[in-house]
């Protein structure tokens, strides 16, 4: 237990720093009108601090995993293949790939999406499944196909992979975390 000075998000990278923090988890309080707010931004800590921020919405229990959702975009997403292939392995389920193109981007998410694919079946016994959404925003994709597939969890990277659509999307905070059904694991894919 500490407590430190400073703003949420400046606060927790400060004590990660200091204590060797491996996994950090926010949980999300429900409003008064029912909507979800988030104290600290799960984006920030997990650029800054370069560790996993995993946010539980209100009244969800993480007992257990059957289903993960992973997207992939324009990039092989090594590091949230294997946060979701250690978890996937150890726990008995299923990671769900999820494909996200549009127009100009076609040929490079489906090359990555079967080469994720393809990494996690010949090297791990892990069951996995791919599916392909057309959309201008993954957020949004992975919101809708994580409700639909009853996910259990999500695993993103922070930036275009979790904001929503929407022009004020950004200054209002209005991000994958703060709406999603499942927990959402926001893993940063830079290596330090």
């Amino acid at each position: 237990c500490s407590i430190v000075n400073g703003t949420w998000n400046y606060g927790i990278v400060d004590f990660i720093a200091s204590n060797d923090i491996d996994l950090v988890l926010i949980g999300e309080q429900a409003t008064i009108f029912g909507k979800k707010e988030l104290l600290a931004n799960p984006d920030f800590i997990a650029e800054k601090a370069n560790v996993p921020v995993i946010t539980v919405p209100p009244n969800r229990h993480l007992n257990k995993l059957y289903c993960i959702v992973i997207p992939v975009t324009d990039f092989l997403p090594v590091k949230k293949l294997v946060y979701g292939i250690y978890m996937a392995y150890n726990l008995d389920c299923t990671i769900k790939l999820l494909g996200i193109e549009n127009a100009g981007t076609a040929r490079q998410v489906q090359h990555y999406l079967k080469k994720a694919a393809c990494l996690i079946k010949e090297n791990c016994d892990v069951k996995v499944e791919t599916d392909t959404i057309v959309s201008s925003n993954v957020a949004d994709a992975v919101h809708k196909f994580a409700i639909s597939e009853s996910a259990d969890l999500i695993i993103v990277n922070p930036g275009t992979q979790t904001k929503m659509p929407g022009l004020f999307s950004s200054l209002f905070n209005k991000v994958i975390q703060k709406y999603s059904l499942p927990p959402v694991l926001t893993v940063n894919p830079v290596y330090h």
